[in-house]
């Protein structure tokens, strides 16, 4: 069988499973003796490039990101009757206000969800445009996110708020020079 030179130049994943067939068979002398009839290797080659071209084309996570948000907008407008783009422009401008990435690991998600991302193409600033607005108004100073998106008429980190927090203590930074053993 002859190898084409072009598919040894070519990025690749390569899968092999080994099949075996196996039967003891027991000697005169009483021993048991593990035999094979025969092995059938099944080779796999895949070829990167083609998978590549069709992820370069594909979506940028900015987009991504976007369609999260419209989507969680119109479930909030439909299910509970409040402008659903002030919400989540609100989550966001509060979110840069309470570091709850710090505090758990569903913290640390939802602030990578909900921190608007430019890191592929060049449309994903404009795509993102008014989430980035929300972000950078949040991480000001003295800034009040429910007056700048006052349709939204709730605040989650109010919700949280009125629950007090008894396995916990507030962030001083200190926490940082803990040395864990």
């Amino acid at each position: 069988m002859s190898v084409s030179p072009l598919s040894l130049t070519r990025p690749m994943y390569n899968l092999q499973n080994t099949f075996a067939f196996n039967f003891d068979t027991v000697g005169q002398d009483g021993q048991a003796t593990s035999r094979s009839l025969a092995a059938l290797i099944i080779i796999v080659q895949i070829f990167l490039d083609h998978f590549l071209d069709k992820v370069e084309k594909g979506r940028s996570y900015s987009e991504d990101q976007v369609e999260v948000y419209e989507s969680l907008a119109s479930k909030l407008t439909s299910q509970f009757k409040v402008e659903g783009r002030a919400c989540i422009f609100r989550f966001i401008c509060e979110l840069q206000q309470h570091p709850i990435g710090r505090w758990t690991l569903a913290g640390h998600l939802l602030t990578l969800l909900f921190t608007p991302r430019v890191v592929e193409k060049d449309g994903d600033a404009e795509l993102l445009k008014e989430y980035l607005v929300a972000q950078v108004l949040g991480e000001k100073e003295n800034v009040d996110c429910g007056s700048l998106y006052g349709s939204c008429p709730f605040s989650v980190f109010n919700y949280f708020d009125s629950f007090p927090n008894t396995t916990s203590t507030a962030y001083t930074g200190e926490e940082e020079n803990i040395l864990v053993l």
